[in-house]
């Protein structure tokens, strides 16, 4: 589960809005089941968990959706 307050139902959202986007599916599963791997060693869950989240994101190029618009912003 991932340590942003409100974030895993945001992700669900987004997971029904891009259902055959096995990427996207294989890296918010890391933050599901507690995977998140760390880019460096000062780098917090968080931090982390926002860099993957952002880094999907940007890889789905859905600037203009509202699913994915809102989960930028709880970010």
């Amino acid at each position: 589960m991932p340590s942003i307050t409100g974030i895993e139902d945001k992700i669900t959202e987004v997971l029904k809005h891009v259902p055959d986007d096995l990427d996207t599916q294989a890296r918010f599963s890391e933050l599901r089941v507690n995977m998140v791997r760390f880019k460096s060693d000062i780098e917090t869950r968080e931090q982390a968990e926002r860099r993957i989240v952002t880094d999907v994101l940007d890889a789905i190029n859905h600037s203009s959706c509202a699913v994915c618009t809102t989960l930028r912003l709880a970010l």
